[in-house]
């Protein structure tokens, strides 16, 4: 009968520390080499789901518009004057009393991201987290999700879409609203203000993963 030692002195005795390192480098390379493609994996997965959100909200606000002849408006939920403004993010009220909608959903690329240059992270479910939208016309004061205070014509071009029409009217003119992700970059591009403080670059608002999947731009829908 063999005891312990006779079996350790007959086979080998363990691993060399050298041979340990070599297995731990091949370990190191291997992920090295796996986990960009899983990242870029990820990236592309989420600019995917992003998109057939966005065809989803498209549907909405072509079925908003056979209703009240003007496309739904961005709004900036919970504030008192910003909410009656056109730019912001898609508004809660596509949910009710009308479902065009099931549920205004996060934009995923807008999760923890910091609105506005102002330091904080924004949780999912945030109305910040939402896809941001703006719209042509100011509103139809037919609308009573509207409310406006005065009356306005009915083709006056709202603010802010007068300064995408100037900073990029092959792509804004005479289209009628705008949605959009934040796209891998997490950065808000699509801002015509920055054409005029030389941040904007025609035609770089929107992405392309030309320059590889963390490239900047934003993901958009401009139509119809």
């Amino acid at each position: 009968m063999l005891h312990l030692p006779d079996l350790v002195r007959k086979g080998r005795g363990g691993f060399t520390l050298i041979e340990l390192l070599i297995v731990i480098a091949i370990i190191l390379i291997l992920i090295s080499i796996a986990l960009p493609n899983f990242l870029e994996a990820q990236i592309r997965a989420r600019v995917t789901k992003a998109k057939a959100e966005i065809r989803s909200l498209q549907t909405c606000f072509e079925s908003y518009n056979q209703d009240w002849k003007v496309y739904p408006r961005g709004c900036i939920t919970g504030h008192p004057v910003k909410c009656s403004h056109n730019w912001g993010f898609v508004a809660a009220n596509l949910t009710t009393p009308i479902k065009y909608i099931n549920a205004i959903v996060d934009d995923l690329f807008a999760v923890n991201y910091a609105v506005g240059g102002i330091m904080g992270q924004v949780p999912e479910g945030h109305p910040y987290a939402k896809y941001r939208t703006t719209r042509r016309l100011v509103w139809n004061a037919l609308n009573p999700n509207e409310a406006p205070k005065a009356p306005v014509p009915k083709d006056k071009i709202a603010p802010p879409w007068h300064l995408y029409d100037s900073a990029n009217p092959a792509v804004y003119k005479n289209k009628h609203y705008l949605i959009a992700s934040l796209g891998p970059d997490h950065i808000e591009d699509m801002i015509p203000q920055y054409a005029f403080s030389g941040g904007y670059t025609v035609n770089n608002e929107f992405y392309s993963p030309t320059n590889g999947t963390n490239s900047k731009g934003d993901l958009a829908f401009v139509g119809p």
